[in-house]
């Protein structure tokens, strides 16, 4: 359901959503993979970044109503997403195929968001009377309010560029260009420190709904002491500039 392979030296790890007969639907079963996958990208130092995928016509079609989702299900799928989202690594989406409901919520969770335009998007739930939940958690984090709330109580579906537009995508490119998209927002992350990309995740978290006040006293203290950081001082050549 999930496989994994190492590129550019071993320092970025490609999980692939493999379950192309489902249209990569989501099971506890597959978000058990993808969480042990995820976790184990994580932990190896030598990588730089993550790139989620997958295969098939479909990017992730959501749950798997075949299969319903257990009492496991809830739990495990917010573990999921809180891990991407707090990965010390960035996680770019790879979208190729159709998005719909609990996929919104796979590449929302990711730091960048690359997609092709002949993708469709659809939070599809209420077509099938559920609401999207943890989805509509991330996505009203990422996209306007009044697009949001027009698409989730639609449940219509829309194209990559009115994603784009919304918010959920980073960017959006002819499908023969998805993967040099993909590998130059690689080739910008390979020129940054890892650990201060790591830091500045978790920064702009802790940032998250902060007035202006507050944010600036949480950081008072970090500017400074940070330029005086060996690592710091290491890359900029001894210079503060």
């Amino acid at each position: 359901m999930i496989t994994s392979a190492r590129s550019r030296d071993d320092s970025v790890t490609t999980i692939t959503l493999d379950r192309p007969e489902r249209r990569n639907a989501l099971s506890t079963t597959l978000l058990t993979q993808l969480l042990a996958y995820v976790e184990s990208a994580c932990a190896d130092e030598r990588n730089r970044a993550i790139v989620l995928t997958a295969s098939g016509r479909a990017f992730c079609a959501g749950a798997d109503l075949t299969d319903p989702p257990d009492a496991q299900f809830p739990a495990l799928f917010q573990k999921v997403l809180t891990t991407i989202m707090e990965a010390p690594l960035p996680v770019i989406a790879r979208v190729a195929g159709h998005v719909r409901a609990g996929g919104i919520g796979l590449i929302a969770a990711c730091d960048v968001a690359i997609c092709s335009d002949d993708v469709t998007f659809g939070f599809s739930e209420v077509r099938v009377g559920v609401v999207p939940a943890f989805v509509a958690v991330l996505a009203r984090r990422l996209m306007g309010a009044r697009a949001v709330q027009e698409l989730i109580l639609t449940g219509r579906p829309f194209a990559a560029s009115e994603a784009l537009g919304a918010g959920l995508l980073t960017s959006v490119v002819e499908p023969t260009q998805l993967d040099s998209a993909v590998e130059g927002v690689l080739d910008e992350f390979g020129k940054a420190d890892a650990d201060s990309v790591g830091r500045a995740k978790r920064l702009l978290r802790d940032l998250d709904g902060r007035t202006e006040a507050d944010g600036f006293l949480f950081v008072a203290n970090m500017s400074a002491a940070q330029f005086g950081s060996p690592t710091a001082k290491s890359l900029q050549g001894g210079s503060h500039a």
